[in-house]
């Protein structure tokens, strides 16, 4: 923190060194295309706009939910031989019902 206290520090604060948030550069991150249907460039003021429609924003949160699923899920993605309601315990397969 920056701001004066009563005590001193016995630290001096060092000073302020700004560092780019998003530093610019080579992108080479993978990108998948959802879709291009429903999406368009339009002029607002002397400006381009990107327009996207609902159908598009839908496509595009139903995909990213979908990955989310499956790479995040590092049980799933350990045994993806394995149905993940199969796996436990024979107690907890009877618990479940499976």
């Amino acid at each position: 923190m920056n701001a004066p206290t009563a005590f001193p520090d016995p630290k001096p604060v060092p000073p302020y060194k700004h560092t780019p948030l998003f530093p610019l550069g080579a992108d080479t991150t993978p990108y998948k295309k959802i879709t291009t249907d429903g999406v368009r460039v339009e002029k607002v003021l002397g400006k381009d706009m990107l327009v996207v429609s609902r159908e598009a924003l839908r496509a595009l949160s139903e995909a990213a939910f979908g990955d989310i699923n499956h790479y995040l899920r590092p049980g799933h993605l350990k045994q993806p031989g394995q149905h993940p309601r199969r796996q436990g315990s024979q107690r907890q397969r009877q618990v479940r019902g499976v």
